[in-house]
Parts: structure tokens; sequence; C-alpha cells
């Protein structure tokens, strides 16, 4: 099994803080309407078409899809029309499992409740929303293009339209944050009732216009003391609210993990569509050209817009399994043992019996796995397992 992962290149309004690669499009384009898109847009969707098919006839097995993830950019800028087109050629490519899931990211002010039903007629069984804050001076900082209401708006009619596996992003150590605002952004978000929350701290990634201001001191950013403290409070005021925190930045009710995600975290495949999206198959990594005028221009000579690629040692491959494995939802030492060659319990038993003593690791049913405890040093702790092991 393998995901598919689909980079839409547009945004009404570009973050200053945003490292994907993105377009930015006219302002006009902030509407609810279903109205046919500007030039641009259906000139990657067919490009997108082509690049899916291309693949398709390069592969030399059958690939059967266990999850879809539309992201960007802003995917819910396509019209129902457009990601029909673009999911008609998933199916004529790849066998989709039937219960597959197909997740589209969504910003808030850019989706109707009649919009979100025609994507969910499509095969749509997943939204995760960018919220970033439910404060007005925290989404105007992050140069946001939505309100607080737009997004509780977004976040209802998503459920109305029958959805039962809403995602949304919470963001902390905004400059100017304090523990009352979070709090309140954390309150207003489980009175949604999402069944997964991604809750992360604000990156200031080099060459974003964000990263400049910091540098210019332009701004006055979160020390990493208070960023701690932050964390801290998310963790411990989402768990008692009943989401359980499988991974690093991110927390689910009733096991509703991103299925996606895992499959990255725990070394699965999956192949990668549109300018600047990364792939991994058959133990390749590749990435697309981050330009949509050259990912087009290829398309149109039929030609697939891979940049570069590169094969994973077993070394990368493995300490890859480690890193992700350990930050999500735990490696199984048994894969490690069969795949590698190398029983991690006894290679580096004494410094991982250390942090299970000291309640930051824990290991059962083959797994080795992080506890709440130890997500906050998790960076830390999977160095030190790593410096112990050889391969």
């Amino acid at each position: 099994m393998a995901g598919i992962y689909i980079h839409v290149p547009f945004c009404v309004k570009k973050c200053h803080y945003c490292d994907f690669y993105s377009e930015e499009l006219h302002s006009n384009l902030r509407t609810n309407s279903l109205r046919e898109s500007p030039l641009a847009i259906s000139v990657f969707v067919e490009n997108l078409v082509k690049e899916i098919e291309l693949t398709n006839q390069k592969l030399d097995r059958e690939i059967e899809i266990n999850t879809i993830f539309f992201g960007g950019g802003t995917p819910s800028l396509l019209n129902s029309e457009q990601l029909d087109t673009i999911v008609n050629q998933i199916h004529k490519s790849f066998h989709i499992n039937e219960k597959a899931e197909f997740t589209l990211e969504c910003n808030p002010g850019t989706t109707t409740k009649e919009k979100i039903r025609s994507f969910i007629k499509l095969g749509v069984n997943r939204i995760s929303f960018g919220v970033q804050s439910f404060i007005d001076k925290e989404l105007e900082f992050l140069q946001r293009i939505h309100s607080p209401e737009e997004a509780e708006r977004s976040i209802i009619d998503a459920r109305e339209a029958g959805l039962n596996n809403i995602s949304l992003d919470l963001m902390f150590s905004i400059p100017g944050q304090t523990i009352e605002s979070l709090d309140f952004s954390l309150n207003k978000a489980i009175s949604l009732q999402p069944e997964h929350i991604s809750s992360y701290s604000l990156i200031y990634e080099p060459g974003t216009p964000l990263y400049y201001d910091m540098m210019q001191k332009k701004i006055k950013i979160i020390n990493d003391e208070d960023d701690a403290s932050f964390y801290d409070y998310t963790i411990n005021f989402l768990t008692k609210a009943g989401y359980e925190q499988y991974e690093v930045s991110n927390f689910a009710k009733e096991k509703k993990y991103c299925q996606h995600n895992l499959n990255y975290w725990n070394g699965g495949e999956y192949m990668a569509f549109g300018p600047s999206a990364h792939g991994f198959m058959d133990n390749v990594r590749y990435w697309n050209v981050r330009s949509l005028q050259i990912y087009n221009t290829k398309l149109i000579m039929n030609e697939l817009p891979i940049e570069n690629s590169e094969i994973l040692t077993d070394p990368e491959y493995f300490s890859e399994i480690i890193f992700l494995g350990l930050r999500a939802n735990g490696v199984s030492v048994e894969f490690v043992k069969v795949r590698f060659g190398i029983d991690i319990m006894l290679t580096a038993g004494k410094i991982i019996q250390d942090y299970i003593n000291l309640g930051l690791l824990i290991y059962g049913d083959d797994k080795l796995s992080m506890t709440v405890k130890g997500y906050p040093l998790c960076d830390e702790i999977i160095l030190n397992i790593l410096n112990q092991i050889k391969i």
C-alpha cells in the first residue's frame, strides 16, 4: 500500500511565516461562490492530471492507495469540477482502497457547506482546517485571511455537511501570545469537537519574511522557556479534554489518527504530485521542481517535473525509521530486527532502559514509544539512542 500527496500551489494571500511553495492569487478569489477559478488553476489541474497519468505509465507494478492528501497552498480554492477531474484520474491510474482516508486541507473562509458537500461526494472523508488561532490579533500577526468567526463557521459547516473526521491546526509561541490567549483558543477548539488537533510552535523558517523580521529585531520572539511552557500547557489541556497525543504535535479522539501522516512516520511509500511535492517509492526519495512555471512547461513537453532524487542508504533509512517512529506512535523492534539485522533493545538497551525508568519511554507489544512526558525531550532522546547504534 502507498499514499498519494498532491500539492496545490495557490493561496489567496501567502502568510509571512510559511515556507511551503505557493503562488499568491488575486484577493478577489476570496469568494464563497463555485464559479470558474482563474486560468492559472485550470492550467495547473490539466498538467497535474498529466503528471498522474505519466507516473502511472512508468510504474512496473500495480499500486494500491490507502491515503490521499491534498495539501498546499490552499486546496480548497479548487472547485468541485476541478477536484473531480483530479480524483477521476487518480482512480484511473491506481487502485484505491475502498476505506482509503482522503484528506483535503482547507483555509477557513474559502469553503461553504455546499462546497464541502460537493467535496464529500467526490470521496473526501477528512478535512484539515488551518485555523492557527481564535484570537483576532494573533491571526492578524500571522497574516491569516480569516477571522475567528469564519473559522468557527467553516468547522460547523463541515459537520453539518456530514463530515465525521475534522482536524484543525493551532499554533503557539506567537509573539504577543499569553497562556490566557492560548487557553482561549484551545477552549474554543474543543468546543467545536474536532476529532483531531495539530498543535505546534511558530517556526522562523530561513528565507521567509517573518525570519527577516526576526533577524532585524522587528518582532519580539517567544523565548525557549516560554515556548516549552506553551507546549506543556497544550499537552496537559488536550489530554484532559480526552485527546490522545500520538505524535509530537498531533492529538486525536477515538483513534482518529491521520493515517497519511502515520504512513510517513512508519517509513511507508507515497507518491507526490504538484510543484515542490516530495515522494518516496522503492527506497528512492524524489522531489518536484519548486516552480509552477517550470512544472507546467515540463508537463506540456510530456516530461515528469522531477527536479532530483536520492537513494536512501541503509544507515539513512534506519535513522529515519527510528527518528520518525519515536516521534510518532512508536518503533516496531521486530521490523527493525528483520529489516536491518539490529536488535535495538540489545544494542542500545542500557540507555533505553534508563529512559524507561525515567518514564520517558515505554516498551510493550513489540513497540518502543515515547510517553507524554518524553515527547518534549524526544529529539534529545532519539539522538542519544542513535549514537549507541552503528549500522
